[in-house]
């Protein structure tokens, strides 16, 4: 992870608070952090995230993989 210097590192803006960026390791001011939640595939990347969390740590994966399928069903209507 990049050291916090204050300043977002994606728009590069001085800022008081960040959060990491779904994407990267950035550490990324909550404009960006806005602008990443109007991704198109930006779901497919947090449930990517959730599953590979899942799995660290030897959890259940079947209800977070049923919830996808029929997310993703839902969504081809």
């Amino acid at each position: 992870m990049r050291i916090w210097n204050g300043e977002c590192q994606i728009c590069w803006m001085p800022t008081c608070s960040y959060t990491i960026s779904w994407y990267s390791e950035k550490m990324i001011c909550m404009f960006c952090s806005a602008k990443e939640q109007n991704e198109k595939d930006i779901q497919d990347v947090k449930d990517a995230d959730a599953l590979e969390y899942l799995r660290r740590h030897n959890l259940p994966t079947e209800n977070l993989e049923k919830q996808i399928i029929d997310r993703k069903a839902q969504e081809q209507k």
